[in-house]
């Protein structure tokens, strides 16, 4: 099986649920969606399925002009872990 293929079955598993406490369930399992701003880096990200989504506007979304220096490698770190 292609890569494409697992990715396109990974995202089929894959259910975000946004509205009361946030949970994530894959192939029906819950699993941990992470602290509080990784929590909002997927929030973003789901919002906006299907989008191309700048880490720029991640930034603004997460922390708008209080972003801490370190903000392009911290988003880097969430969407890689």
């Amino acid at each position: 099986m292609s890569e494409r293929a697992t990715s396109d079955e990974a995202v089929r598993d894959l259910e975000i649920r946004l509205f009361g406490p946030m949970r994530v369930l894959v192939g029906g399992q819950e699993v941990d969606p992470g602290a509080r701003r990784q929590r909002g880096v997927l929030a973003i990200l789901a919002l906006a399925a299907g989008e191309v989504v700048s880490v720029d506007h991640i930034i603004d979304r997460l922390w708008g002009e209080h972003a801490p220096a370190a903000a392009k490698n911290t988003i880097q770190v969430y969407i890689g872990g």
